[in-house]
């Protein structure tokens, strides 16, 4: 009995924050562009979220783009927009984003593509 209790509040744990929404507004960009990048961030649990951040991360550029810190109300959804410069080197080509949601209780993360002509 006491596996299957510290297994739902593991459950109840890795639930509470989530990206519902991840909306990068251009997906074909040029090199030296700004990327705009819409998420949407929902706590589904019974507490406030302190110290949120969003973080992405371009694996193949070793670039990392993290917004400031907030927090999220109890059974909330927050809408933000995120814009970053992609740097005027960065070949033409596909290239992967790590999109993460997480404070110091729990993280979730997301992928996506960008196109760089």
């Amino acid at each position: 009995m006491k596996y299957r209790q510290a297994f739902l509040f593991l459950v109840i744990l890795l639930a509470v924050l989530s990206l519902s929404k991840i909306r990068f507004l251009e997906e074909n960009l040029m090199a030296g562009d700004e990327l705009e990048m819409f998420t949407n961030v929902a706590n589904n649990g019974n507490e406030d979220a302190e110290d949120v951040r969003i973080v992405a991360y371009f694996p193949e550029l070793g670039e990392l783009y993290q917004q400031s810190r907030f927090g999220i109300e109890d059974y909330y959804n927050r809408g933000m927009f995120s814009w970053f410069n992609m740097p005027s080197t960065v070949p033409a080509g596909d290239y992967l984003v790590r999109v993460a949601v997480s404070n110091d209780d729990y993280n979730t993360h997301e992928y996506r593509y960008i196109t760089v002509e």
